[in-house]
């Protein structure tokens, strides 16, 4: 890498964050993608090593946008505090909200995120007016997955269904693609530099030390050049450091940013010859578009023949690719499983399945040359450290080398062994988690929302998901049972919910089906064995006999599979847990009472459950109050919210279990609240889609049948130039009158609704030349599908005003209305609640 000095012409020093609010980040690498790729490639390119692509993702998670950093391999300067550093620093030019206050998320990396650059970059930034504070929160030990994995995942999906992906163009457009219901901005190596950020901070701020203890830091302007940090976010007493070095003034640094100089731009050194020749000559023929070729694999120029580290002067049997750490051949020779040997190495493990006499030489073989052709590639191999698993005669191997007989083993977070060597590995992922769990809870101490929103998406089901893929069933079910029971209970001192078998069987149901999303590993992880089995081309399928007898004894028998259906078809994992949980569905709506089946139906309607996505954000108002979200998360678990006690304000009803009195009741301004609520957010989105939209209209004409209200909202230019009346009504499943067809058709409720909003006012819209459309919701959040086609037809609007995809207007459009209407609900059962108190109840 080379390194100059280039002018740079700043504002004038003043505070450049003007945006009075406060914005949070969150950024990580992902795993490299290659160049080129086709989810259809097969044969010899198994063995190539394509062209790579760093990827680098900062999150704004309020907005809903992730920006990914596409950098190609020859343009890449590492993964270090500097390069990081750089990144983050080329988002906030390109793509900042030149907001005053910033949060920040990172991963607990010291080599990248936790380190003294880092620091020293955000003081700067303070202390130079360009945010008023900055706190950077890194993730508590045990916490592994986060927001921008969500965004990766999304890219890595679509990007792994591609079969054309040649240059970074076609990857800048999977990144375009992939976000449906959040917005992927694909940023290529472009207006932007690497900076030696240590040798342009360092003459100002001195090394830094104890930063490994502590997961909170905060840089506020008031206190320039002063870092605080904290073990928890939580603690009362910051450590406050002085970063300045001795004789250095905040004037100084001031100064230094008026300047026209900024750090000493890093020049990537670019693929080398011998890299370059490789991709020319082994990869160049895969990119099936001759127009790209050149992109991704250009020819060398003249003169760069092979050296002494080009792989092409190897035989081809012995060829590794010049970014390979092993030869390819003579390790990836996967036969069985009935001699195992693996050669593990400081930060990596090397595993060869073979066959035959011959296994112990090739395995030899392949010691020997990474030991010869390791160091020229960065790979110095200790054989005293290295350990070998194997079944055979292994006198061969070096006699440093450490030996191990017994087949249980590790490979990728994978347990590979008898049952009480993979029982103890669970075991010692259950303890590691509990870590995490016990964190959390403190958490849903101060906001229950937040805890359970971090437990769903990042400390449950997903926590051990990996080994549910890859270990039999019948080895970790028993572990994984324990561990549901942790996650019940995290749960419950999350959330001071303490909830029923019957209600913690529908907690374990995906949000699509009425649940909070909390899946059983130990129900799911038959499943997630089977899909991994079946996507991964394996042909033992004497392994899959017991597991599909498991499957089958927890679905009907028309949901049943066999060998041959799972041959034949790629089962996917979300298939397979669907039919589980349409079957664990079954089993709560028939032991449920007509109540109690009307609630199921609704909640598992689309779109009820978007409250339970949210991002909780005060100052969005996205967020429930804590007492708010325990009254909603027992109300929509079926769980009695009486609190034994008769209505304040009709003395005559005593409350019901399910609240359906506390959100019918005229009395006491509940249901007006709650109707102005959700009409106001509608009115919100109007507007912001360009489509205006006025509050309580009349007809303004003076007669007796036309001067009732007839819209909530009236919008003049809503469909071919005709305006719309929309009437907003909340009605409850669990009326008298409808509980009977509620508890067997989803959504009759609002479908009644409807009938009868068009019947008051349908004569009277069509004399003002108006088009009557009813926003019908029930209750428990279920719409009508009048209401369902005009956010359709809103959502449209919002993504053009808002630069984002439809679907993710939509659900920004869902969570807002549903959110607001179990606000109003839990206030209004909470309501009944305080009475109940104060009467001593």
């Amino acid at each position: 890498m080379t390194r100059s000095w280039v002018t740079w012409n700043p504002a004038p020093f003043t505070s450049h964050a003007h945006l009075d609010m406060q914005m949070q980040y969150s950024f990580d690498y992902c795993q490299h993608v290659s160049l080129p790729y086709s989810s259809q490639q097969r044969g010899t390119f198994y063995f190539r090593t394509p062209h790579k692509v760093q990827v680098f993702g900062v999150c704004c998670e309020p907005l809903s946008r992730q920006v990914f950093f596409l950098i190609d391999e020859a343009e890449q300067a590492g993964k270090g505090a500097v390069v990081v550093v750089s990144l983050v620093h080329a988002f906030f030019h390109l793509h900042g909200l030149e907001e005053r206050r910033v949060t920040l998320q990172a991963d607990n990396c010291v080599g990248q995120n936790k380190n003294t650059t880092m620091m020293w970059y955000l003081a700067w930034r303070v202390i130079t007016g360009q945010h008023d504070t900055i706190q950077l929160n890194f993730m508590l030990p045990g916490h592994t997955k986060f927001r921008p994995n969500s965004y990766f995942g999304l890219f890595k999906k679509y990007y792994q269904r591609q079969d054309h992906v040649y240059d970074m163009d076609d990857l800048a457009d999977c990144v375009r693609l992939c976000g449906q219901d959040v917005a992927c901005v694909p940023q290529l190596y472009q207006d932007w530099h690497y900076y030696d950020w240590n040798a342009f901070l360092g003459q100002w701020f001195s090394p830094l030390a104890g930063l490994g203890r502590c997961y909170t830091f905060r840089f506020d302007r008031k206190h320039p050049g002063v870092m605080k940090m904290k073990t928890l976010p939580s603690d009362a007493n910051p450590t406050e450091v002085t970063m300045l070095r001795a004789g250095v003034a905040i004037t100084d640094i001031k100064d230094a940013y008026q300047s026209q100089v900024m750090p000493p731009v890093i020049t990537p050194s670019g693929l080398s010859l011998t890299r370059s020749l490789y991709l020319y000559e082994r990869v160049r023929e895969y990119v099936r578009d001759p127009q790209k070729r050149d992109k991704v694999c250009p020819k060398p120029p003249p003169g760069a023949g092979p050296d002494s580290g080009n792989a092409s002067s190897l035989p081809e049997s012995d060829q590794p690719g010049p970014s390979a750490a092993i030869p390819h051949s003579p390790l990836l020779r996967v036969m069985s499983l009935q001699r195992t040997h693996t050669v593990k190495c400081k930060t990596e493990r090397m595993v060869v399945f073979l066959a035959g006499g011959n296994a112990d030489p090739a395995v030899n073989r392949a010691l020997t040359l990474i030991q010869k052709m390791g160091p020229s590639l960065g790979l110095f191999v200790n054989v005293s450290k290295c350990e070998l698993f194997g079944c055979g005669d292994l006198s061969s191997f070096p006699p440093e080398m450490k030996v191990s007989r017994v087949p249980n083993l590790v490979i990728l977070g994978a347990p590979i062994g008898d049952l009480i060597f993979c029982a103890k590995f669970v075991a010692q992922k259950r303890a590691d988690a509990a870590v995490l769990l016990s964190q959390l809870a403190e958490v849903g101490a101060e906001d229950p929302q937040v805890a359970f929103l971090l437990l769903r998406q990042c400390a449950a089901f997903c926590k051990l998901v990996h080994l549910a893929r890859s270990a039999p069933p019948s080895h970790i079910a028993e572990g994984l049972a324990l561990f549901d029971k942790d996650v019940r209970q995290c749960f419950a001192e999350c959330t001071a919910v303490d909830a029923a078998d019957v209600e913690w069987m529908q907690a374990q149901l995906s949000l699509s089906r009425g649940g909070l999303g909390l899946r059983s590993l130990s129900s799911h992880c038959v499943a997630a064995y089977l899909a991994s089995i079946s996507s991964s081309g394996c042909d033992k399928w004497n392994l899959l006999v017991e597991p599909i007898e498991l499957f089958n004894g927890l679905v009907p028998a028309e949901d049943a599979i066999t060998l041959e259906t799972l041959a034949t078809s790629n089962m996917r994992q979300h298939s397979l847990s669907g039919k589980i949980e349409d079957q664990q569905f079954r089993q709560l709506f028939h032991i449920s009472s007509p109540a109690n089946r009307a609630r199921l139906l609704s909640i598992s309607s689309r779109h009820a459950a978007s409250w339970l996505t949210v991002v909780p954000s005060p100052g969005l108002n996205l967020h429930l109050e804590p007492n708010e979200f325990q009254i909603a998360v027992k109300w929509w678990l079926g769980m009695d919210v009486s609190f034994g006690s008769c209505c304040p304000h009709c003395p005559d009803h005593r409350l019901d279990p399910l609240g359906h009195h506390a959100l019918t009741c005229k009395h006491g301004g509940g249901v007006v609240l709650r109707h102005n609520s959700l009409r106001d957010v509608f009115v919100e989105f109007c507007h912001r889609a360009c489509l205006g939209g006025q509050v309580e209209v009349g007809s303004g004409q003076g007669h007796d049948r036309l001067n009732s209200r007839p819209a909530d909202v009236l919008v003049k230019n809503w469909h071919l130039g005709k305006p719309a009346a929309f009437d907003l009504t909340i009605t409850s499943p669990l009326n008298p009158t409808t509980l009977t067809e509620a508890g067997v058709k989803c959504g009759s409720s609002a479908q009644v609704a409807e009938v009868r909003k068009h019947a008051a006012n349908d004569g009277k819209c069509k004399e003002l030349g108006w088009v009557c459309i009813p926003l019908a919701v029930e209750s428990y959040g279920c719409w009508g599908m009048e209401a369902q086609e005009s956010f359709k037809r809103l959502a449209a609007r919002l993504a053009i005003q808002m630069g984002c995809s439809r679907s993710q207007a939509t659900t920004t459009l869902y969570q807002r209305l549903s959110l607001s209407l179990v606000r109003a609900n839990a206030r209004a059962l909470l309501s009944r609640a305080r009475v109940h108190l104060e009467e001593g109840g």
